[in-house]
């Protein structure tokens, strides 16, 4: 089936799905001068990052001593997941670890990392790669990491030394210019992608006209308005290329909010009587808002890790999760843009709100103490952005397997991360999944129950969040296997 026909089912798909809610990257590079790191890194941290690892007179398995243990969550040939195990998957666990605790936007340096190494095997050969693959990607991540995030530089060392082994000084140094010189021009490329600007956002203040977002009670700010409009790397802007025109929240008054607000309150109360335990359950395991800012990319980013077989090749993870978290990178950028362009009230403004002018609205008992069940986030409410990544990941993951039925387990990281547990907490019970779809479906719906979604918000957010998905699979090699494409200040790819 030609891209054309699968788009056109898809449209069809979409719509089908909304209706029942409701009811070559190697010559361009090899071309390009294999000069010295340090000539390469003329505007980044030029002190970040030991890349000497490999150019040193000895052999870099002896840079290090060798009884030096890498943090448990730095440590090579692991997956506490599945059982692909690989360099790729080190610096994927090790991005994840550091979006915890640094607060670094997930989606940004998981899409960073991962392309970086793929372009530089790209670089390096592609699969029939003469070189070290191993290595080439090893400094390909630690480049990144080290750039975007020093602080932990001895971790990306440490863990670094142990994926090099006993190479020899001369395949390390060219493995670090390879490496290098592929992630120095992707890191030139997207430092003006738009995600670091100031913007102003016109927050409506507390009673005024229903709909119009306002902070929760005791917020003060709101998040990620930079993500708005900012450069994605493939999917087009505006968004109306990807048929989201029509989607918008319900009006009000009307049916379906009116439907929408009794559900929700109904359902997702922190004293809810509707909610079954095991809903209770559904929305802390996906919740992803309580052990820093690793959201629900990482949550993802570990079903890929679960789900992938063990004998994936190096360069197909890179490939992989190269095309993977641009898509949630730019499932972010659709869905904040959204957000920010509707500015609908959160479930507490509208309970509070609409309660205060003797609205119960479709039978729901008037409540002024109503409280959701966890805490609402501090930012407009249409669509879901757990709606859309989830969605995200399902296209990406249906079309890297040509199917939706792939079985898998996974854990939560709710209410400490389900691998490294703080003292004195109990992770919940991991749970099993037959179909990308199911556990997408589940992590929509776990928004209502946590009371801080409407039904149409996480609805909406995966169609979106598939349109995404798909496109990107579609045209990822079109827009990176060349030069990066040029960007423009504002956040539009030129091309």
């Amino acid at each position: 089936m030609s891209v054309q026909q699968r788009q056109q089912s898809r449209k069809l798909k979409s719509h089908t799905c909304r209706l029942v809610c409701y009811a070559s990257l190697a010559v361009a590079l090899l071309c390009t001068p294999l000069v010295s790191a340090a000539a390469q890194t003329d505007g980044l941290n030029s002190t970040a990052g030991s890349e000497g690892l490999g150019a040193a007179a000895t052999d870099a398995a002896g840079y290090y001593p060798t009884n030096v243990a890498p943090a448990p969550e730095f440590a090579p040939g692991r997956n506490p997941y599945g059982n692909l195990k690989n360099v790729i998957v080190d610096w994927n666990l090790a991005a994840q670890q550091l979006g915890r605790t640094s607060g670094y936007d997930p989606p940004r340096l998981l899409s960073l990392v991962h392309l970086a190494q793929w372009r530089a095997l790209q670089a390096a050969g592609g699969p029939t790669s003469n070189y070290s693959m191993s290595a080439v990607a090893g400094y390909a991540g630690h480049f990144v990491m080290a750039q975007v995030l020093p602080s932990n530089l001895k971790d990306y060392d440490v863990l670094l030394a142990a994926q090099l082994g006993n190479i020899s000084a001369a395949d390390a140094t060219t493995a670090q210019t390879i490496a290098t010189t592929a992630a120095t021009l992707l890191l030139q490329n997207r430092t003006n992608d738009g995600t670091q600007r100031f913007i102003i956002v016109p927050i409506a203040q507390s009673g005024s006209p229903q709909g119009e977002y306002q902070y929760a009670p005791n917020q003060t700010y709101p998040r990620n308005q930079n993500k708005a409009n900012a450069t994605s790397y493939v999917i087009p802007f505006p968004l109306s290329q990807l048929n989201t025109t029509n989607m918008r929240p319900p009006a009000i008054p009307s049916p379906e909010f009116d439907a929408d607000y009794a559900f929700t309150l109904a359902f997702g109360a922190i004293n809810s009587t509707n909610r079954t335990a095991y809903e209770t359950d559904t929305a802390k395991f996906w919740y992803d808002e309580s052990t820093g800012n690793e959201g629900i990319t990482a949550h993802y980013n570990n079903v890929a890790l679960a789900s992938l077989p063990a004998n994936t090749s190096l360069y197909d993870t890179a490939h992989f999760f190269a095309i993977f978290n641009t898509a949630q990178f730019d499932g972010r950028i659709a869905y904040f843009t959204m957000k920010y362009d509707n500015l609908f009230w959160r479930p507490i403004t509208a309970a509070y709100q609409l309660i205060s002018s003797g609205n119960s609205s479709a039978g729901v008992t008037a409540d002024p103490s109503w409280q959701p069940l966890l805490t609402t986030v501090p930012e407009p409410d249409y669509p879901s952005g757990h709606g859309v990544l989830s969605g995200v990941a399902e296209a990406v993951l249906r079309n890297w397997f040509g199917t939706d039925n792939v079985t898998f387990s996974m854990v939560s990281e709710y209410p400490a991360l389900g691998v490294y547990p703080a003292n004195g907490t109990t992770p919940l019970p991991s749970r099993n999944y037959t179909s990308f779809s199911s556990a997408a479906m589940e992590t929509g719906i776990s928004r209502v129950y946590a009371g801080i979604h409407f039904l149409h918000d996480v609805t909406d957010g995966r169609i979106v969040g598939n349109q995404v998905g798909d496109y990107v699979f579609d045209n990822f090699e079109a827009k990176w296997s060349g030069a990066p494409p040029t960007v423009a200040s504002g956040g539009v790819v030129t091309a």
